[in-house]
């Protein structure tokens, strides 16, 4: 069952330094924040010194016939984000539809954020965009 959020970022902007996506979210369950149009008005910027590379582990697996295979698997790496975005190496202009207050809510940059660093460490590519829904 969905809990009525949800968020999408897109790639607007690649250089040789940075990153630039531009995001918007939606909450189903609080009228003023159900973005009906799905604007993207929020922004996220990073740097590209905030990309990890993954693990990589490397095995040789017998396959049937007496052949040997040669198996790579990326293993992603935690990437602590929130020390990236204090030091400014991350900056977010926050979307218009997110939550404000004093418990405010960062359910979109958190899993947007989650997103783009582990599809860079599982493809070795930016990803173009994402979208999530819970």
């Amino acid at each position: 069952m969905s809990r009525g959020y949800g968020g999408f970022a897109v790639l607007e902007l690649e250089d040789e330094n940075c990153l630039i996506y531009s995001y918007g979210c939606y909450n189903l369950s609080i009228p003023e924040f159900r973005n009906p149009k799905r604007e993207r008005d929020g922004l996220i910027t990073i740097d590209k010194s905030c990309f990890l590379e993954p693990i990589i582990t490397q095995k040789i697996k017998r396959q049937p016939g007496k052949r040997k295979k040669l198996i790579v698997k990326r293993h992603p790496v935690d990437v602590n984000y929130w020390r990236d975005i204090e030091e400014g190496r991350i900056t977010i202009e926050h979307s218009k539809y997110e939550e404000t207050g004093p418990y405010r809510s960062n359910y979109p940059i958190t899993h947007i954020l989650t997103f783009i660093f582990e599809e860079y460490q599982l493809t070795g590519q930016y990803p173009d965009g994402c979208a999530y829904d819970c």
